[in-house]
């Protein structure tokens, strides 16, 4: 393995928390990209969060730094779609290795226009999820993230993908 650290942006602590578990299992140190000051071209691993279908910090993590692998934190279980969208709309090429890690949502734990947008947007896609009558499993585990904050975070996501960072 290459990587020198693992850069990341988090806002409610889901890209945080796995950035530590590689860090703890790679054996090598992480560091938030606001405050890194790894020199220029530093061989990296960047993990970010989704905000309206943008990896936070993902442009300036692939200016800054050679990354060898971009991770994508988001509410969801799997949306191996988004990162197939993500790879073509930052020009990543097809030898970073791009991977998707289920986050959660927790609205006590984010804050400013985040919060706000959120609170709403909760709200929304709470009391439709409510009305609507055959609620798949996918609707039940939004709806109780909406609703009461849910986190999926756990060191069974990041199995595989330790694996193969191992290999870069």
């Amino acid at each position: 393995m290459n990587a020198q650290a693992i850069i990341y942006s988090s806002h409610a602590g889901h890209t945080q928390a796995y950035a530590q578990m590689l860090s703890a299992q790679l054996g090598i140190p992480t560091f938030p990209l606001s405050s890194c000051t790894l020199k220029e071209n530093t061989e990296v691993v960047y993990l970010g969060w989704l905000r309206a279908g943008q990896v936070v910090g993902l442009s300036q993590a692939l200016r800054r730094y050679t990354v060898l692998a971009i991770g994508v934190v988001g509410m969801s279980r799997l949306d191996q779609g988004r990162i197939a969208r993500m790879k073509k709309k930052e020009g990543v090429t097809d030898g970073v290795y791009c991977f998707y890690l289920p986050g959660g949502f927790e609205l006590s734990k984010t804050h400013g226009l985040n919060h706000f947008v959120m609170s709403i947007m909760s709200r929304t896609v709470a009391k439709s999820l409510k009305s609507k009558a055959d609620k798949s499993p996918d609707d039940l585990e939004t709806l109780e993230m909406f609703s009461e904050g849910k986190s999926l975070v756990g060191e069974e996501n990041i199995t595989q993908v330790v694996q193969r960072i191992k290999k870069l």
